[in-house]
């Protein structure tokens, strides 16, 4: 992972550092993805990231209310913390400054990251627990699914028959947001999920954790409602040092033969880290 054991200076002003990717080629960022990166920062959030040039954080959870978050964390088990995507025509203006990710955004360049707050107090973990088990990363895999399929039928689409078609470790750094420095390496999973979805209804908003996924080529407005459609999932899953904060950083892809996320995906995923 990107910066593990390194110090970044991060501008207290912006949060953003500039930095040429060809020298990044040491923390495992692809060489060939030949721009410029600045690197987000969201002390609030406890997160930090890089981004490819010409990309945008759309900072979710801090535009909606404490009452919304509350229902939603409580309903769905998660809290969408932000969207990353590229700058377009599908961008919208956002209040008080910055840009949203359009509804129309292309699905294979956007990711979102949501976190799962008070996993010990969650009815699906209280077996686990009750046998003194720690929630691993792993175990936020399943969740996540349950979860987005909960959402889904909220929402009239229906997303089934989830196949886990490649899991890897990985880790991901906490750094101390006061000194810079590396205080652990969590151990995480790097995932590889394919489902069928199919909706009923116009895709979902903009505000909603799940994609509208009947706004990509490979499912014209014009296909059948009842036509389900394959679709990939690349995700990040980490348990943060609590043990009871879980994280999914997520992409989806349209195309159910991609064999990896595109560059700009990779380099974020790559590039996560929690703050404490």
């Amino acid at each position: 992972m990107f910066g593990r054991g390194k110090k970044v200076p991060v501008d207290a002003a912006t949060g953003l550092l500039t930095i040429p990717l060809l020298l990044l080629s040491s923390f495992s960022i692809m060489p060939a993805l030949a721009q410029v990166a600045s690197y987000y920062q969201n002390t609030p959030d406890g997160y930090r990231v890089l981004l490819p040039d010409g990309w945008i954080v759309e900072d979710k959870n801090n535009d909606e209310s404490a009452s919304v978050t509350a229902q939603q964390v409580n309903i769905y088990g998660s809290d969408i913390l932000a969207d990353f995507c590229p700058e377009g025509e599908t961008l919208l203006p956002a209040i008080g400054g910055g840009f949203q990710c359009g509804a129309e955004s292309v699905l294979s360049e956007t990711l979102e990251l949501v976190k799962f707050p008070d996993l010990h107090s969650r009815p699906e973990f209280a077996a686990l627990l009750s046998q003194n088990k720690t929630i691993t990363s792993r175990d936020i895999i399943p969740f996540f699914v349950e979860m987005q399929q909960l959402h889904s039928e909220q929402n009239d689409v229906q997303i089934q028959d989830f196949r886990l078609q490649n899991m890897n470790d990985t880790t991901v750094d906490v750094i101390d947001s006061q000194t810079n420095q590396t205080k652990a390496v969590l151990p995480a999973k790097f995932a590889e999920l394919i489902f069928q979805a199919e909706q009923n209804l116009p895709p979902s908003s903009p505000s909603s954790p799940l994609p509208p996924y009947f706004s990509y080529p490979s499912a014209p407005s014009q296909q059948p409602s009842s036509s389900a459609v394959p679709i990939k999932m690349f995700g990040l899953f980490v348990v943060a040092n609590n043990t009871t904060t879980g994280y999914s950083l997520y992409n989806i892809e349209p195309d159910p033969g991609v064999v990896a996320p595109p560059a700009p995906i990779h380099l974020i995923m790559d590039s996560f880290e929690l703050l404490e």
